[in-house]
């Protein structure tokens, strides 16, 4: 707690005493006015069991679940209190200053109908109801820290294991994108350098913006547009790849490196060399809501490389999607003996992402 948050307690402590110790008085008899000496000897025993119980038996005992020894100090706090409301001897009437009214009082007031709030089992009550008060704010203020804690660990250990998600997207990528510029390579494609230069592209965006929290959703989609077309450089004529966007994405921001794995997934999963194939990929934004389509056929096991293993990609976006966006996307799965296609829609914010 920084130096000005205690300040700012003290003075709210201090400002609500004296405001509970000035109300009684506008509820007394016009006629009677207590010494200040009286007041004192009221008021210190209830401040002092007030701090005692938030300082010392609320951490020591009750958080501690020590039930038992709580219940027998609060115990003994109200017998000592009982007690000095009994003992202490209130002022006569005698001695009180008796302000002149305009009737005169027909008898003088007896002494056991003068207003004193903290008399005997009033004394008793009020200082359990002031320890009640402090042992609700006590554990209000513990159960606040608490939860404030549990989310700080909890934020601590979704910003891990975004990290690890995100380090493991990385090199998949880039060992997966080798192995397609491996193959121009092999049959000496002029499309070669070219397939190198678009690498180099996202290579960059890899370094120097997958590490930040959110990045330009035109940086995004460029992103996508230059991995899109490094594919396209390796593929046959029978391969047709559509990239479409619909919406106005200038102001809005997204979780770098978030749709690539399920357009990758197209690529890796929907390509057959032997058959015409159509990968549709689709991008619509309207107002600040995002919605990705990618369809693409499904090719039979006995057409893929016997090495060909599903990759990490997909279930890593899937669980980032969980993390980060929460209740604020929806992802839904469509496979048919012919096709597999994702449709994905995220609700995007102009500076943040949403915590589920």
């Amino acid at each position: 707690m920084n130096t000005e948050r205690k300040k700012i307690i003290i003075l709210v402590h201090v400002l609500l005493w004296a405001v509970i110790i000035v109300i009684p008085k506008f509820f007394m008899p016009v006629w009677i006015k207590v010494s200040i000496l009286f007041e004192v000897l009221l008021w210190v025993p209830i401040i002092a069991f007030f701090y005692l119980n938030y300082f010392i038996l609320i951490p020591k005992l009750l958080t501690r679940k020590k039930f038992l020894l709580y219940t027998l100090s609060i115990l003994g706090i109200l017998a000592v209190t009982l007690f000095i409301g009994t003992a202490t001897r209130p002022p006569d009437v005698s001695t009180l200053q008796i302000k002149q009214i305009s009737s005169p009082m027909p008898h003088d007031p007896p002494r056991d109908s003068l207003f004193f709030p903290f008399r005997g089992l009033r004394n008793l009550t009020s200082c359990f109801l002031f320890l009640a008060i402090s042992t609700s704010i006590r554990v209000t203020e513990q159960w606040y820290s608490n939860e404030k804690q549990r989310k700080e660990m909890e934020n601590q250990k979704l910003t891990a294991e975004l990290s690890f998600l995100k380090s493991q997207i990385n090199p998949h990528f880039f060992f997966n994108t080798l192995n397609s510029i491996y193959s121009l390579a092999i049959t000496k494609s002029e499309k070669t350098p070219e397939a190198i230069i678009k690498l180099s592209e996202l290579m960059r965006f890899i370094i120097y913006e997958s590490e930040k929290d959110l990045v330009p959703l035109r940086r995004e989609l460029d992103y996508i547009n230059n991995y899109v077309e490094l594919q396209r450089l390796r593929l046959m004529s029978n391969i047709s790849v559509k990239y479409t966007i619909e919406g106005d994405y200038n102001d809005k921001k997204i979780e770098p490196l978030l749709l690539l794995p399920f357009i990758e997934n197209a690529f890796k999963h929907g390509i057959d060399s032997t058959k015409n194939c159509t990968i549709n990929i689709h991008v619509k934004i309207v107002q600040n809501t995002l919605v990705l389509v990618v369809e693409n056929p499904i090719i039979k096991p006995s057409m893929k490389s016997p090495n060909e293993q599903s990759g990490i990609g997909l279930a890593n976006s899937k669980k980032r999607l969980q993390i980060i966006y929460g209740t604020n996307h929806q992802f839904n799965i469509t496979q048919t003996s012919e096709s597999f296609r994702i449709d994905l829609t995220l609700l995007l914010k102009a500076n943040e992402l949403y915590n589920s």
